[in-house]
């Protein structure tokens, strides 16, 4: 019962209906165009994250934020380990080969960066927009992910990287003259 007072049930509907929506395009398209169901496999995959979505949504938060950093330094560790014995498809080496999918890290470190950026700004003492040398630490910590996506390459994935640190960092604040600069 507790578990079910905190779910929002018209957020859960409209996902599953935008999703029914998007599975029902992807069997009309695939069905004509490859000649097999893509869209069971699109259903599949939908199952498997909504169960992740529950399994994760049961966590409490402190224990996600106990742990940020460290979740953080594992998905610099797999990006790093990318580098070095990645999969290279289309002339970039992004993917780790767990044998029956291939994993993307710098989709990790999208979450990643969320979990840091607000246990960070969370343990921040001050209220005050932050100043230019109050930056450098967060923006250190992420710009550490950014430079190994970027050697990938995947500029694309870094900017929206970027973008989610910068929307966190405004609402956390910033002194105009910092923001300037």
């Amino acid at each position: 019962r507790k578990v079910a007072s905190r779910i929002d049930w018209p957020l859960l509907m409209i996902l599953g209906f935008i999703a029914a929506i998007g599975i029902a395009n992807l069997a009309s398209a695939a069905s004509a165009s490859y000649g097999f169901a893509l869209h069971i496999t699109q259903f599949i995959w939908f199952m498997v994250g909504a169960v992740v979505i529950g399994i994760t949504a049961l966590i409490d938060y402190r224990i996600y934020a106990r742990w940020s950093y460290v979740l953080y330094g594992i998905v610099v560790f797999l990006l790093l380990l990318v580098l070095v014995a990645g999969t290279e498809l289309n002339g970039s080496r992004r993917w780790i080969n767990l044998g029956f999918f291939l994993m993307q890290p710098s989709e990790l470190l999208k979450i990643a960066t969320i979990l840091v950026g607000a246990r960070y700004f969370h343990d921040r003492d001050s209220d005050e927009p932050m100043t230019l040398v109050e930056l450098a630490k967060p923006l250190g910590i992420v710009a550490l992910g950014v430079g190994f996506v970027l050697k990938q390459p995947d500029l694309g994935t870094s900017l929206v990287i970027l973008a989610i640190f910068f929307s966190m960092l405004a609402f956390q604040g910033i002194r105009i003259s910092s923001f300037l600069v």
